[in-house]
């Protein structure tokens, strides 16, 4: 059974992008609008990891992130925030919950790859490769 990954962007350009990156692999790709659609898919199936865009409204993408950190099914279910400097900025100015994996925008889609695969376990990563 393939890995499956919750894609989460309220913006069809970044979601897209994401999907492309990552349809080459063998994944089976979720995605919901908004993190409210996100928290009730996790309900509803087993994830993975979830790839989550920055772009939505900060307070929205840090609400996801801390009720599925509340959960202990997804405590410690791998996340990627997608996003710019900016929404990094936002990010923490609104309090939101460190995250190991955050990839800048723009992104280059072997950045992404890796980084899911190094996620899901599906490849070793190279020594003192950090992605943050």
């Amino acid at each position: 059974m393939p890995k499956s990954i919750c894609i989460v962007s309220n913006q069809p350009g970044p979601l897209q992008l994401i999907r492309f990156s990552l349809n080459m692999q063998k994944l089976e790709l979720l995605e919901a609008g908004d993190g409210l659609a996100a928290f009730e898919l996790l309900a509803r199936r087993q994830v993975d990891l979830v790839v989550l865009d920055a772009k939505q409204p900060p307070a929205t993408a840090v609400e996801f992130v801390r009720r599925v950190r509340k959960t202990d099914k997804y405590a410690d279910l791998p996340i990627i925030v997608v996003g710019c400097h900016n929404d990094r900025k936002a990010w923490l100015e609104v309090g939101g919950p460190v995250v190991p994996y955050w990839l800048n925008r723009p992104f280059r889609i072997s950045e992404i790859q890796s980084m899911v695969e190094n996620c899901l376990g599906l490849s070793q990563p190279e020594a003192g490769v950090m992605f943050a």
